[in-house]
């Protein structure tokens, strides 16, 4: 019995332990596979966050290159409108150009272009009608003044369009055309500037101003023709006024102011010693210049 019952404890203890023992390698591979589950399960979030790294720099910068291409795309816009505005510009130019080449070529006016240093380039047929000069004739001069004789032009403003302000100048001269006859003519000389401000061109536009130049001169001979009648008429109508020394000999610090406007004027005084009063009156007559100037003799005379 003791033999036995020491056998059945022993295998009994060998079943306990085998059970244990697989109870134990069940649990180790449970564990081993909990531990792959976790393993993977890590490498896979891992990967995931990997993943949301590559992809949030891929939508930055997708989002930074959207951002360049809606730029230049504003760009390529902004730039093609600007080019749509120039070529309108150029085509309105072109008209203007259109225009001026109209008016150029079919003024009276004499349109004469010079370079910078005022040789002769162009000239239109007015100039031609208005100098007798070609094109040709005017290049083949030695020398071709481009002022006439009595030219109203100070020095410095010619000055100022090469060196200075650059500025439009206008001036007259008296000038002799090819068949030598003497014309006056009002030049506007307006210099043509590059982008640097350099002087570029001279455009001198010449308009014949005889007629006006002879009348003002016919007006200018009248004007001093009725000047000199009016100073004379002026001497008359002082020598008709009553002494001013009557009033200076009872009151000698008394004055006289008298300015007429147009030399002579309705505007007189008289002075007169009657019965021992002294009787003195300022008038001014109707009228200004000759007109006042006779009223006033009869005012004197009455």
């Amino acid at each position: 019995l003791g033999s036995k019952k020491a056998q059945w404890l022993i295998k009994s203890l060998i079943d306990e332990r085998n059970a244990q023992k697989i109870t134990l390698q069940n649990n180790v591979e449970k564990i081993e596979k909990q531990n792959f589950i976790i393993y993977l399960i890590i490498a896979l979030l891992f990967l995931i966050a990997v993943l949301l790294v590559f992809l949030i720099r891929w939508l930055a910068l997708r989002r930074k290159i959207n951002q360049k291409l809606e730029i230049r795309n504003r760009q390529i816009a902004q730039q093609k409108e600007e080019i749509e505005v120039q070529q309108q510009h150029l085509i309105d130019i072109n008209n203007e150009l259109e225009k001026l080449s109209i008016v150029a070529r079919e003024t009276d006016n004499g349109i004469k272009v010079m370079n910078s240093t005022g040789e002769v380039l162009w000239v239109n047929e007015g100039y031609i009608k208005m100098h007798g000069y070609s094109l040709d004739e005017i290049q083949q001069m030695q020398s071709f003044d481009l002022f006439g004789e009595q030219a109203s032009i100070d020095l410095n403003n010619m000055v100022n369009v090469w060196f200075g302000d650059k500025k439009p100048i206008t001036f007259e001269s008296l000038i002799k055309t090819k068949n030598g006859q003497e014309i006056w003519v009002q030049t506007s000389l307006t210099p043509i500037l590059d982008e640097g401000g350099k002087l570029q061109r001279m455009i001198a536009i010449d308009s014949d101003i005889t007629r006006i130049k002879l009348a003002e001169s016919e007006i200018r001979a009248k004007n001093l023709d009725i000047t000199a009648s009016i100073s004379y008429a002026k001497r008359i109508q002082e020598a008709m006024m009553t002494p001013f020394s009557i009033l200076t000999a009872q009151y000698p610090e008394s004055f006289c102011y008298l300015v007429p406007k147009s030399i002579v004027s309705g505007d007189f005084y008289w002075v007169s010693k009657i019965h021992n009063r002294l009787i003195v009156a300022c008038a001014d007559s109707t009228g200004h210049g000759v007109p006042g100037a006779f009223m006033s003799i009869i005012g004197i005379d009455l």
